[in-house]
């Protein structure tokens, strides 16, 4: 369980349990059926990053993942953004290995459009890059199910407020987002 800086816990993950352990939750970015526990991930139920018990095991998962492969099948769906906090990151795939995307170059290219465009509203600085170690994730998933460009993004902010980002911040936070977001997939 995390804790921010105000001493408040904070909560990252379901509310399941497995075996005999006294720990709860399973971190539902991480338990997606894709390269599931090979890089970024725990096995150990006490932990913030712990996968579950085996892929999709969990409903929410199971239920995004039918609702991302309908629309790849259905509306052909070319573009995907997971979106977390907090960090400032703007990533694309690949979670579970060092092994870039045949499209990197453009994955690359169509982030630091979104990037620029993102810190043009406010001032905002994103890092970006190949997702940090996290396999078993969303963006993965879409990736490797035919979504060819896909991104996650975790928003402001860098860790002086954490999860609990002041209220004057939200709606700022919003409207850079979507300002990157548009111009990235307008670039796309």
């Amino acid at each position: 369980m995390a804790t921010n800086l105000l001493g408040r816990k904070m909560w990252r993950k379901n509310r399941n349990k497995y075996n005999d352990s006294s720990c709860y939750g399973i971190d539902l970015n991480r338990n997606f059926d894709d390269h599931f526990g090979v890089a970024g991930s725990s096995d150990d139920p006490c932990d913030d990053k712990y996968q579950g018990p085996s892929p999709a095991s969990e409903p929410e998962i199971q239920a995004n993942q039918e609702a991302i492969l309908e629309l790849i099948d259905t509306a052909d769906l070319k573009i995907f953004f997971s979106i977390h906090s907090y960090r400032q990151l703007w990533m694309y795939p690949f979670g579970y290995t060092d092994d870039l995307p045949p499209n990197a170059e453009e994955l690359s290219r169509l982030t630091q459009i979104g990037v620029n465009a993102l810190e043009a509203v406010y001032g905002t600085q994103y890092e970006y890059g190949p997702i940090d170690p996290a396999s078993g994730s969303s963006v993965d998933f879409a990736y490797d199910n035919g979504v060819v460009i896909g991104f996650a993004m975790e928003l402001r902010d860098t860790g002086e407020y954490g999860f609990l980002l002041p209220a004057d911040q939200i709606a700022p936070t919003g409207k850079e987002t979507w300002a990157g977001i548009i111009a990235s997939a307008l670039a796309a």
